[in-house]
């Protein structure tokens, strides 16, 4: 993908670090096929699971104490940030961490169609009393995560996200797994993000290499201030990668001299 030369936009990682004061913890490359951005779906060797390896390794660093709680945030829509926390979940999974998914963007939920489960009952029936957190609480069909839907579509997702219960929920699901996983609202759109980004423990900004306006960034980074939330760093999404022949190479084990000798045993 060529970049567009906009100076406007962030282009390369140092932008994150000389404008926001926060680190460039991860590059996720663009994906092109529909069926291919889910971790889940592509091989183990791949250059879209070593960059989630990556992150995942980055943030156990960043952070001051073990992690309990990580919400991710985007300025605005389309920024790949419901995407990114799901192939996150499934990282973390792969090391043998519990992880709960917990869809927190109640106007357009996107995780319970990720891990193609239903959308409710879920947090909103929760959070206005009709269901137990066991009722909501879903394997995800990844082994390691479970998942809480947006459920019911809500007529007053500011106000269900601000109650007292919200901030229970958060707490009880930290102690019962390793890390919650909170996806939010465009923090720019509505209000709604904000109120969960404030719960999480840590913070992190997805921002569109080449597409993310760096002034919507500033904008984010001054309301998560506000909120006094922790911003542990940004993730760069759809970034152009090597040739994916050369790329691959790198990160497929090569053969050893037994198996080769394996392989002039079998050979006729």
């Amino acid at each position: 993908m060529m970049l567009t030369d906009n100076s406007d936009t962030f282009l390369v990682p140092e932008d994150a670090e000389s404008l926001l004061g926060i680190p460039a913890l991860g590059y996720i490359p663009t994906i092109d096929e529909e069926s291919l951005r889910l971790i889940r779906d592509v091989s183990t060797f791949s250059p879209l699971v070593e960059s989630f390896r990556s992150l995942r390794t980055n943030l156990r660093f960043v952070a001051e104490q073990p992690l309990r709680s990580l919400a991710i945030v985007s300025a605005v829509p389309a920024e790949g940030k419901s995407t990114a926390l799901a192939n996150l979940a499934m990282a973390l999974a792969m090391e043998g961490k519990r992880v709960i998914v917990v869809d927190g963007d109640l106007r357009r939920p996107t995780q319970h169609k990720l891990f193609k489960r239903d959308a409710s009952p879920g947090l909103v029936d929760v959070l206005v009393g009709t269901h137990e957190i066991s009722d909501v609480l879903r394997p995800s069909g990844v082994d390691n995560v479970s998942v809480i839907p947006a459920g019911t579509n809500p007529t007053n997702p500011t106000e269900l996200l601000g109650l007292l219960a919200m901030e229970h929920l958060v707490a009880e699901l930290e102690k019962r797994c390793d890390i919650v996983l909170l996806d939010t609202s465009p923090l720019l759109v509505v209000a709604d993000g904000m109120l969960v980004a404030s719960l999480a423990k840590g913070v992190l900004v997805v921002v569109g290499q080449g597409e993310t306006k760096k002034i919507n960034v500033q904008k984010t980074m001054s309301l998560l201030a506000r909120a006094r939330a922790t911003v542990l760093g940004a993730v760069f999404n759809r970034v152009g990668m090597p040739d994916r022949k050369v790329y691959g190479k790198y990160y497929v084990p090569s053969e050893s001299p037994d198996d080769k000798d394996d392989k002039a045993d079998e050979a006729p």
